[in-house]
């Protein structure tokens, strides 16, 4: 007797990214799949490979091998990454728009008058989430300086970066560089550079450069001399839609050259910005206020006795620091605790209010509708693993 048809995957990534292949794994389970993942843990590229379909994430035109098996494979493939010279593919990106605007976001909250982003290459990863970091940033009148590497690199064929050329490059910009001041970096290595920059010339972090990164990813933002604060790239929810799109491909959908970008999950705060820089004390103390009482039944009222000035003198001084209004700080500490707990799932709608300083489940989605132009389910639809949901409400 036959076994049941099963569909054969390849997982052919350039470089192993643990949250892509369990992305990835989630849906294999789900649908059924063999899944051959076996190039993510040799690195060597399976030429004479038969199956159904490919997902795959290639570096750039030196990964040859793989590119030449991309180019002859006669099946859908769907793409994790940028290069996708020689071979037609679907793509599944991050938003990188919107990982620069949260780390933005972020910063700005903390008061900072100066930014940095701090970047080794102009791909178009980096300058997409520059781009987008610096905007908003100068939207605000902030300053803000480009600390960019690359130029040192010119004179070496191979563009190596040299990791002690590197930290005294870094360490001497940073000392340069108007402080207080918030950097972000292109990814979380990088922010660890500043960090090790900043200790090996007693620049104090975060209270004269916080630092934040991006992808959240677990040994950079937790094992470091200092705990980072990261924008989480939602790679393991990529990985899970990229396996979504390549079945649909398989069950006939048009296999077109097409992008889907995964908006970030988030803001993950440690230590590395763990500070209010606002020199003002009134609208230093309305911030703390705010972030340690959000998920109570505070107001806007409440900020401003707190902080004690009057009315207009609180709303003039915090929108001149901050950015934006004290309301809109309140609705964002709280609108971002939602959106952790959605995307953690398992938890209904009136849970989610309530931990989040929103009353109820109505209140709860005329705000998610205001801030963010959607309902909360189509939010927790967007950035849940479907595998991962737990007692999830229609």
């Amino acid at each position: 007797m036959q076994p049941p048809f099963r569909r054969q995957i390849l997982l052919a990534l350039a470089w192993n990214v643990f949250e892509f292949n369990q992305g990835v794994a989630e849906y294999a389970k789900k649908a059924n799949w063999i899944l051959d993942d076996l190039m993510c843990h040799n690195g060597r590229v399976p030429v004479r490979w038969k199956g159904d379909g490919i997902i795959t994430h290639v570096g750039d035109q030196s990964d040859k091998d793989l590119i030449q098996v991309l180019r002859g494979a006669k099946v859908p493939i769907v793409n994790l990454g940028y290069f996708s010279s020689s071979f037609i593919s679907s793509r599944i990106l991050p938003d990188n728009d919107r990982i620069g605007e949260s780390a933005a976001e972020h910063l700005l909250s903390r008061g900072f008058e100066n930014y940095a982003f701090y970047r080794l290459s102009s791909s178009a990863v980096v300058m997409e989430r520059m781009n987008a970091f610096r905007r908003t940033i100068e939207a605000t009148g902030k300053n803000f300086i480009d600390l960019n590497f690359e130029p040192q690199l010119s004179d070496d064929p191979k563009n190596r970066v040299h990791q002690g050329r590197l930290l005294a490059w870094l360490s001497a910009q940073l000392k340069k560089v108007p402080k207080p001041i918030a950097v972000m970096a292109q990814y979380d290595g990088e922010a660890n550079d500043i960090v090790r920059a900043c200790l090996s010339v007693g620049i104090q972090i975060p209270h004269e450069v916080a630092v934040i990164g991006v992808d959240n990813d677990p040994i950079y933002s937790t094992l470091g001399p200092i705990t980072l604060t990261s924008v989480d790239s939602n790679r393991r929810l990529a990985g899970y839609r990229a396996a979504e799109l390549l079945d649909k491909l398989l069950d006939g959908e048009k296999w077109i050259e097409k992008t889907i970008r995964i908006a970030p999950g988030g803001v993950v705060v440690r230590e590395s910005t763990d500070i209010v820089a606002v020199e003002d004390p009134y609208v230093s103390k309305a911030l703390r206020f705010i972030w340690n009482h959000f998920k109570e039944n505070i107001s806007v009222e409440d900020v401003i006795r707190f902080s004690g000035i009057s009315r207009r003198g609180l709303y003039d001084r915090f929108e001149r620091k901050v950015g934006h209004p004290i309301y809109e700080e309140l609705m964002r500490m709280r609108l971002e605790r939602a959106k952790e707990l959605l995307r953690k799932g398992g938890h209904k709608l009136q849970y989610i209010a309530v931990e989040s300083g929103l009353e109820d489940a109505e209140r709860l989605s005329k705000s998610f509708k205001r801030f963010c132009g959607m309902s909360p389910t189509e939010y927790r639809n967007q950035n849940l693993i479907p595998s991962a949901q737990a007692d999830q409400e229609a």
